[in-house]
């Protein structure tokens, strides 16, 4: 997993933010934090996060009205709930220090766990999308070509494969990439049809 994603980190509770940030970058991502839906929203879009995590504690307050704003701007996010530690002295004096730090540990270990599966399937997904917008350029690409394939045939009285040859020729003798030849072509009778009727 590329440990350079971006995350937005999202929690009205300073203290709690902080910790989170601190936990995230010592596992390597590079992590954005927002306080306030007006920051987050700021931040969200001038970088671009991989993964959005707001703290549930936001629901019924900022955590709503922010989640439909990611959801506008195609941003992921998750919600998640991060256990506040209790106070020092009260945990010291019940022997809980290591108890608490464990569960701690515990829940970073779970969130970076869930947020590692989500941008793998957000990676996969991009990848995905990357590849459908090549092959409809590619289909896009050969339907132009063959256009005028077609067209060369009959104004020429060619084969398939000579008509392929004589674009194919013109665009090397031209220096030019077959398609934007053949765009070209197809540019200039879209033009003189218009101006013949």
């Amino acid at each position: 997993m590329n440990k350079q994603a971006k995350l937005l980190l999202v929690d009205s509770n300073q203290p709690s933010l902080k910790a989170m940030r601190c936990s995230l970058e010592t596992t390597g991502y590079r992590v954005y934090t927002a306080s306030n839906k007006q920051d987050a929203a700021r931040l969200n879009n001038l970088e671009k996060p991989n993964l959005v995590i707001l703290n549930n504690r936001l629901i019924g307050s900022i955590g709503l009205d922010l989640a439909d704003t990611l959801l506008d701007s195609g941003s992921p996010f998750i919600f998640y709930q991060h256990q506040q530690a209790p106070d020092p002295l009260h945990s010291h004096e019940t022997g809980e220090d290591s108890a608490i730090l464990l569960r701690q540990d515990e829940q970073v270990s779970s969130l970076i766990a869930c947020i590692e599966s989500l941008l793998k399937q957000s990676f996969e997904s991009e990848e995905l999308k990357g590849q459908e917008q090549h092959y409809i350029k590619a289909i896009e690409t050969g339907k132009i070509v063959g256009t005028v394939v077609g067209i060369l045939m009959e104004r020429h009285r060619l084969n398939r494969a000579n008509a392929f040859d004589l674009l194919r020729t013109r665009a090397r003798s031209q220096r030019r990439s077959l398609v934007e030849l053949a765009q070209e072509i197809l540019d200039a009778l879209e033009t003189l049809t218009q101006v013949s009727e």
